[in-house]
């Protein structure tokens, strides 16, 4: 990996059934702003030896093209707002990655996926990064700015927007890479991480579905709710 990530490779969820993902959710009246809840137990990991977890609650706004040929995929991007309390509590982007013509096999996990966004990790928001091929695995970095993430109304808290944006790019055109980026609210894009394989292409014609994205992995009585705005998805011609 070319940038200094703090990575971890485990996270202490249970070997769930797989599940058939969640139920979308509706958006508010302004179609480029939207709400996701995820009840406990959703996620998308996959670990040794038999978890596949892929049931987080998603939803692309009306109008946004959202799954096209993995080659002509550009980027996916999105901005979000929440207050993370339990363990692995995340949002963010999610990719899901299977061969041309799967048809009703996106009712089950897809066989490659990568989400991005943030996670609550040791009791502290983190840009979260999960790369799955044949297993999942994770890379967390430093949130520019905690307060954002504190409750409304918290010593120091400062409500505000993250936004997240997943890109074909590269140094080489012939080999594309995925790349992860956090975008500052000046439009300055901080890299994440580099992810090679997407694009291999012995992998042959693939598709891609992008969208939004919910989780929450561990018990709670209570559903997480996660605020969104200006999903934006780019395609080739």
């Amino acid at each position: 990996m070319k940038l200094s990530i703090v990575a971890a490779a485990t996270a202490s969820l249970s070997a769930l059934t797989l599940a058939s993902p969640a139920p979308k959710s509706q958006p508010s009246a302004a179609m480029n702003t939207f709400n996701i809840s995820a009840k406990s137990g959703t996620d998308a990991w996959r670990k040794p030896p038999s978890t596949n977890d892929f049931n987080a609650p998603t939803f692309v706004p009306a109008g946004v093209k959202s799954t096209g040929p993995l080659a002509k995929f550009k980027s996916v991007s999105v901005s979000f707002s929440f207050t993370p309390k339990v363990l692995y509590d995340q949002a963010g982007v999610i990719l899901a990655m299977r061969p041309a013509g799967s048809g009703s096999a996106k009712d089950s996990a897809p066989p490659k996926w990568v989400k991005s966004g943030v996670e609550l990790f040791n009791g502290t928001p983190c840009m979260g990064t999960v790369a799955t091929d044949n297993w999942s695995d994770w890379s967390l970095a430093p949130v520019p700015d905690e307060a954002i993430f504190l409750p409304e109304g918290a010593p120091g808290s400062k409500q505000g927007f993250t936004r997240v944006s997943v890109e074909k790019g590269g140094d080489d055109a012939k080999a594309p890479t995925l790349w992860v980026y956090l975008v500052t609210d000046e439009g300055v894009k901080k890299p994440l991480r580099e992810i090679t394989w997407v694009f291999d292409p012995a992998i042959g014609d693939w598709e891609v579905d992008v969208a939004a994205y919910v989780a929450r992995p561990q018990p709670a009585p209570d559903a997480l709710a996660v605020s969104f705005k200006d999903f934006d998805a780019q395609w080739s011609e």
